[in-house]
């Protein structure tokens, strides 16, 4: 049987070991409040923005130039993250000038919408805004849409996986199949699975349709 001193001990050992826990989760809060509200406020900051930006009409399909890097040059809209969602696409996945300012982020060297290959795209899901925040909730045939100066772009999710950061073949021109010539056109969306970031979530759709109007 323990002796008075011994549990008396463990009593002191366990309230220390509360009172640390309850005192981190104290410290902790603040921080965690304050990027919830920056998480708000850089949403709708960049929800403005993408509502506010104006694409020239496009009077036939075409397939744009990659703009210079850190140009805004189109607007992703996602129906199944809410019915007026929109972010613009920035060129480029740099962290400073794209991704944490809560654009998102076009691979350079990957397609351009409505182009044969693979129009790869990322952004945050935790932080920034968190554009991606609901990238996980996409089903098998929701429409995914891209507006630029080139018209209205539409594509339809086919498949999400959970992959590691080194599973970079997600960005082939022929998604998964490095090496392959691709002969029809994909968009990638790719964002991180949590706060650790150990993995990556993978959502590839396919090109439908193209249309000169708002097609929603």
């Amino acid at each position: 049987m323990p002796s008075p001193r011994s549990v008396t001990r463990r009593l002191a050992l366990g309230a220390g070991l509360t009172a640390v826990l309850a005192g981190a989760g104290v410290i902790a809060y603040p921080f965690l409040w304050l990027e919830g509200v920056q998480n708000t406020l850089t949403a709708d900051t960049q929800q403005d923005a993408a509502a506010a930006q104006q694409w020239a009409p496009a009077p036939a399909m075409q397939i744009q130039v990659a703009p210079a890097e850190n140009t805004d040059f189109a607007t992703l809209h996602v129906p199944r993250f809410g019915a007026d969602y929109a972010r613009i696409i920035r060129e480029g996945v740099d962290e400073d000038t794209v991704l944490d300012p809560g654009r998102i982020g076009h691979y350079p060297g990957t397609a351009m919408p409505g182009g044969v290959g693979n129009f790869s795209i990322a952004g945050h899901r935790n932080i920034s805004g968190a554009p991606l925040r609901d990238i996980d909730q996409l089903v098998p045939g929701d429409p995914i849409y891209v507006h630029s100066d080139a018209g209205w772009f539409t594509y339809r999710h086919e498949s999400s996986q959970t992959l590691p950061p080194t599973a970079v073949d997600a960005i082939a021109p022929v998604p998964y199949q490095p090496g392959e010539q691709p002969e029809l056109a994909f968009l990638t969306l790719q964002s991180c699975t949590g706060w650790r970031s150990t993995e990556r979530i993978l959502a590839l759709a396919r090109f439908t349709a193209w249309s000169a109007v708002d097609p929603r």
